[in-house]
């Protein structure tokens, strides 16, 4: 049996790496940024788009705000003052995964609001 649910795990991951990877291969080709990092940081961050947030808005590293008007509220951890206290924070809602793929891509290139370097 637990042979059975890993083997449901493996294909899930791999149907989620099939899914993204032409994406991150044209991340690859427009920012110069290995498609092989792309993926590989989309696994970790997401659970291999298993994620509430990957499942529910197709935002697979986390990043807050909206995307054209549309976000996702999830319940997350922040830190006031060295605590950690629970919130309610909109998250980007992307449209596919290439978008959420495009927006790391952007952030990698472009830095953040607060720090361009």
């Amino acid at each position: 049996m637990n042979l059975l649910k890993e083997r449901i795990k493996t294909l899930s991951r791999m149907d989620f790496i099939k899914a993204i990877a032409p994406h991150a291969q044209r991340i690859q080709e427009k920012y110069h940024i290995l498609s092989s990092l792309i993926i590989a940081q989309a696994c970790l961050e997401s659970n291999f788009g298993l994620s509430g947030l990957a499942q529910k808005g197709k935002n697979i590293f986390g990043i807050k705000g909206s995307y054209n008007g549309q976000s996702v509220t999830m319940r997350t951890h922040e830190y006031e003052r060295g605590k950690k206290v629970w919130v309610d924070a909109s998250f980007r809602k992307y449209p596919s995964w290439y978008e959420s793929l495009e927006d790391l891509a952007k952030l990698y290139t472009n830095g953040v609001s607060w720090d361009k370097n």
